[in-house]
């Protein structure tokens, strides 16, 4: 059982440091970098022509395109999706472990 413990303290600790770790990456880069920075150009002119209405008649991307609208974004789908199926996969990954690893039991020790 000290092994599953060790393995979740672990785990949730590595957890815990991504965030910081990831803040502390830019604030480095930001140092480092915010220094030398020059914008070369700067060009606030729209790169190509104004899109049309997307329910314009002449529009040739309102049949490609399939731009009705959902009642429920994909991605929120998929946020949730990925999510269950990383929690699934967390806890398969720790049963076979507890399996695996388990220490001897009781009975077989004392033979």
């Amino acid at each position: 059982m000290r092994r599953l413990t060790a393995l979740l303290v672990a785990v949730l600790g590595l957890l815990a440091l991504l965030p910081g770790l990831a803040l502390a990456n830019d604030a480095v880069d930001a140092a480092v970098l915010g220094a030398d920075v020059t914008i070369l150009a700067v060009d606030d002119a729209p790169a190509g022509p104004e899109p049309a209405p997307r329910d314009a008649e002449d529009n040739p991307a309102r049949d490609l395109g399939d731009y009705g609208d959902r009642e429920i974004p994909f991605t929120w789908g998929a946020a949730w999706l990925l999510t269950a199926l990383g929690f699934i996969g967390l806890m398969l990954i720790l049963t076979i472990y507890r399996f695996r690893v388990a220490p001897p039991s009781k009975d077989r020790a004392s033979t």
